[in-house]
């Protein structure tokens, strides 16, 4: 049983550094028309369009 003592000692010695771990603001650009636009400068409409957009996966595709 030490081995198991000893394996969550070291999961809460990592939880307690990870929890110290702040990120920083990642700006996110979409390709409008031919061009690239930050995300953040969208209107409130644009923003929410933006949220409900799906992202092609062309390996998903039917075959017919």
């Amino acid at each position: 049983m030490r081995a198991k003592e000893v394996i969550d000692a070291e999961i809460l010695k990592h939880h307690v550094e990870f929890s110290k771990v702040r990120g920083t603001k990642t700006e996110v650009y979409t390709r409008i028309v031919g061009y690239y636009r930050n995300v953040d400068n969208f209107n409130i409409g644009k923003k929410e369009e933006f949220r409900e957009r799906i992202e092609y996966d062309p390996s998903k595709r039917k075959e017919r």
